[in-house]
């Protein structure tokens, strides 16, 4: 038990290097920085959950529906802490040798309301087809998938490019409204734009919605606040941005959770939703690497995006359906997801030096999104850092390979085809 203690410490105190590492050198970053977005999620990810465990065993107390064996959490902070050591590290490199611009850098951020209200009208049908896929277009049917989202998760199967599509023209749209509040000055006119906007985006759509919001606002804020500096003012405005997106999280977490909350806490809720710590310590321990994990999850990646119009036959493929739902899951239908964790896939990918590689892609990710955010950003390169902050909790909870890798990559070439026409 003793070990464990230490373990958990290093973890805690490893994460708080991680928040101090953009204040070593100057010029400061604004707050909050992509290096601060990371640390959120992986708290939010694995850290929480995993001092649930820990407090389970410590005798704190008991978390009902599953829990950890002190085994299985020494292998997991194992894991951990040699990901964060390797991202800690990196990191600091990466920020040593950041691009800054000067001070006279200037982004040009006009939006028209003629081009809002086109990309409105064409998401309506974009999201229309979405909806009517698997349902004979009926109109009825579609206003009710519109309504109960999740009754109709089994569509799912042969239905990846319009959702690849539907998805890129939900974040232009919210981004590029997101971007017509900061730069226009309010008119009552402008709350049909907002209206519409929040219609499409939100309605049918799940939690991660809401983190959209959440991440647009941080980017877009950056390019609204004043240089960072150390006075009080500042740093009240951060707190004040923070505080509201906090908030933004939690009710659309409690709301959206329904029922779920009514006869349990709230936190209770959470580690029952957030299983990525408990399912990747299960991995762990449960598998061995093998050099056919490292094969079959560059497979099940190059083959991902082939259509099912192709490829009949095509099975389900990733770790999930493969090796860990028929050990872990075997009773969910055939359409059923569920995230394992960054540390599941890159322990079975690169065995214990996944810790340390995936600590360098991720090191490596957030340098990327701070380059297009501080270094000659324009609208299309805010708009792919905002979409690298929202996979950032993404690929915390699935990892890098597999769907996510072609998700994130379709969404970038559609979003900045669409942000760069003019119209």
């Amino acid at each position: 038990m003793l070990i464990i203690d230490f373990l958990i410490a290093l973890q805690t105190i490893l994460l708080l290097a991680v928040f101090a590492v953009d204040f070593i050198k100057k010029p400061f970053y604004s707050i909050p920085t992509p290096n601060h977005i990371f640390l959120a999620c992986y708290i939010f990810v694995y850290y929480i959950p995993l001092i649930s465990f820990y407090l389970e065993i410590s005798g704190g107390f008991s978390i009902a529906f599953y829990s950890l064996s002190e085994g299985e959490i020494y292998k997991l902070l194992i894991f951990l802490n040699l990901f964060l050591l390797s991202y800690l590290i990196f990191i600091a490199i990466f920020n040593n040798y950041r691009r800054q611009n000067n001070a006279s850098y200037k982004v040009d951020f006009s939006i028209s309301e003629v081009r809002l209200l086109v990309l409105v009208c064409v998401t309506f049908v974009i999201k229309y087809f979405y909806l009517a896929v698997g349902l004979g277009f009926n109109p009825f049917n579609v206003l009710d998938r519109l309504l109960n989202p999740r009754e109709y998760t089994y569509i799912k199967i042969g239905t990846g490019y319009i959702n690849y599509l539907h998805s890129a023209f939900l974040h232009v749209l919210l981004f590029s409204t997101t971007l017509f509040f900061y730069v226009n000055k309010f008119k009552i006119r402008h709350l049909i734009f907002y209206l519409l906007c929040f219609f499409l985006v939100f309605m049918g759509g799940g939690k991660q919605n809401f983190l959209w919001l959440v991440f647009y606002l941080i980017v877009v804020n950056r390019f609204f606040e004043l240089p960072a500096t150390r006075n009080l003012s500042y740093l009240w405005r951060n707190l004040r941005f923070a505080m509201t997106a906090l908030f933004v999280l939690l009710v659309s977490f409690v709301v959206l959770q329904g029922d779920s909350i009514v006869n349990r806490s709230i936190f209770e809720v959470y580690i029952d939703y957030q299983r990525e710590a408990y399912y990747s310590a299960k991995v762990l321990t449960d598998f061995d690497f093998k050099f056919e994990y490292l094969y079959y999850g560059i497979y099940s990646t190059v083959f991902a995006i082939v259509p099912r119009a192709v490829w009949s036959e095509k099975p389900l493929l990733g770790f999930y359906n493969e090796y860990w739902r028929p050990l872990y899951e075997p009773s969910t239908v055939s359409y059923h997801s569920s995230t394992y964790g960054f540390a599941s896939e890159s322990y079975m990918m690169f065995g214990l030096f996944g810790a340390l590689i995936y600590g360098f892609l991720f090191a490596l990710y957030i340098n990327f999104i701070n380059n297009l955010m501080h270094y000659k950003p324009n609208v299309s390169k805010i708009f792919i850092a905002g979409i690298s902050l929202i996979l950032v909790y993404f690929f915390l909870r699935g990892g890098f390979f597999g769907f996510t890798f072609w998700y994130f990559l379709i969404l970038v070439l559609i979003g900045t085809f669409l942000l760069r026409l003019r119209f």
